[in-house]
């Protein structure tokens, strides 16, 4: 439905859809995914970060998803801090994952090179983390 408003121009009748689907206690993983890579595609960063934050709730323990929310969170101009938070959270989750899995993606390392986060890279609460 949100696809068709969309095409039919009505791209905010589309989006409220999607908000009203990702606030639904129920909502299942692969419609949460696919209402985030909807705002995604549709440039539409506020509701991507609604969609990360419902993501993170369903996904406590998943760094991908603070991670990405993070990444929004630096992109929107989210106050520096909070943005910093939500990463932090990320790599903490990251850090224990591969403490038992080495050979698991490592978020640090994707930090280093991710422009969004070029704010946060210079704080010194970054600086000294230890990976």
């Amino acid at each position: 439905l949100a696809t068709v408003q969309v095409q039919l121009g009505q791209k905010q009748k589309g989006v409220n859809v999607l908000i009203k689907t990702i606030g639904q206690p129920k909502i299942n993983m692969t419609n949460l995914l696919m209402a985030a890579e909807f705002f995604n595609q549709l440039g539409d960063s506020k509701s991507l970060e609604v969609a990360l934050v419902r993501l993170t709730q369903k996904m406590p323990e998943s760094p991908e998803s603070w991670y990405d929310l993070a990444g929004v969170q630096a992109s929107n101009g989210t106050n520096i801090q909070e943005a910093w938070n939500t990463l932090i959270k990320a790599l903490s989750l990251d850090k224990s994952r591969r403490s038992s899995n080495a050979a698991a993606d490592n978020l640090y390392e994707r930090v280093q090179d991710d422009p969004r986060f070029a704010e946060i890279r210079l704080l010194p609460e970054f600086k000294s983390w230890k990976p």
